[in-house]
């Protein structure tokens, strides 16, 4: 549900932040308890694969973080929204 609020959740899971680049996409996971999202790895866009592996990459984190929630923003848009990961 786009646009869900995370924080009105009863049992929220640990949430993953992405932030949009032409390049390069930046990851982090955290948690509502931490209140603050670690940073996992940047990754890079380029070539033919590049937006396949992004999103083969983004499934592996997915199940290995328990996450619950994408975040995804795009900073050079200032538009940021959320997404359930199932």
């Amino acid at each position: 549900m786009p646009g869900t609020n995370i924080r009105t959740m009863k049992h929220p899971k640990r949430y993953l932040a992405v932030d949009l680049g032409d390049r390069r996409i930046g990851l982090a996971a955290g948690s509502l308890e931490a209140r603050l999202a670690q940073p996992l790895e940047v990754l890079d866009r380029a070539g033919d694969e590049g937006d396949a592996r992004v999103f083969r990459r983004l499934r592996e984190l997915v199940k290995r973080e328990d996450i619950g929630w994408i975040v995804v923003g795009d900073l050079g848009r200032s538009n940021v929204r959320s997404y359930p990961s199932n």
